[in-house]
């Protein structure tokens, strides 16, 4: 997205085909206007993988497991497949509003230009 922000009006449409967006759906914080933050991830986790039953392909529910060697997979081919690294959630935790109680791992790469 940064990319599209400072390509102007002349490079913006070429930054568009060459490096698309693409939103990946991963928690749930309001449902039907009411507020979820106070269920755990399971639970929001449940209430959005139903939102998303018949939705379109995009946006994808992104993908959650509690196996360590899958995780541990998915970040060794996140490069091939476009991910920048892995979240870690507690499963009974609440969303916290101002507070990130989950831990950010991100893949260190070089940009592809």
């Amino acid at each position: 997205m940064q990319r599209r922000v400072t390509a102007g009006r002349r490079r913006l449409l070429d930054e568009i085909r060459q490096h698309p967006a693409h939103l990946v759906v991963f928690d749930l914080l309001q449902d039907a206007g009411m507020e979820v933050l106070r269920l755990s991830l399971v639970q929001r986790r449940a209430r959005l993988a139903r939102l998303l039953t018949n939705a379109p392909p995009e946006p994808p529910l992104c993908p959650q497991t509690t196996d360590w060697n899958l995780a541990l997979a998915w970040y060794g081919c996140g490069d091939d497949i476009g991910i920048e690294g892995l979240v870690v959630k507690a499963l009974p935790g609440a969303y916290r509003l101002g507070r990130a109680d989950w831990l950010k791992v991100r893949k260190r790469t070089s940009p592809k230009r």
